[in-house]
């Protein structure tokens, strides 16, 4: 069975390479996704249904962006992943990203994030 590690490198590997049905397949049904809301878009995601409705809705909002993760932090089935949102305006705009891994599928994921940072880079960029 894959650690948390194992299955979370997995999902950002493949939303890397714009594979979202890869990234899917690492969720387990019920995901539940939580998404801090900024300037009135996040909130909580349940199922893989409205995680995909979510991240149908992130080129929109932030146009082309880069997920760089920097360090994995395992904890018996937990994994806190430290990293930053790259965009091509030079912003990087640093997360935490809390999951929770049961059978080898996320079942729980939270991101942290720095909000203002991310509405003075909506403000700020234009988004194509």
């Amino acid at each position: 069975m894959p650690t948390a590690a194992d299955t979370v490198r997995t999902a950002y590997a493949a939303f890397a390479a714009g594979d979202i049905a890869a990234v899917l397949d690492t969720f387990a049904d019920d995901i539940v996704w939580n998404v801090p809301p900024v300037d009135g878009w996040g909130g909580t995601f349940r199922g893989k249904d409205e995680v995909l409705g979510f991240f149908a809705g992130l080129p929109g909002r932030y146009g082309v962006w880069n997920l760089a993760t920097e360090e994995f932090v395992d904890a018996d089935g937990r994994l806190l992943v430290l990293g930053h949102h790259e965009f091509p305006d030079a912003d990087r705009i640093p997360f935490a990203h809390l999951w929770s891994v049961t059978g080898g599928k996320a079942t729980t994921f939270v991101e942290y994030v720095d909000n203002s940072a991310l509405l003075r880079h909506l403000a700020d960029a234009a988004v194509a």
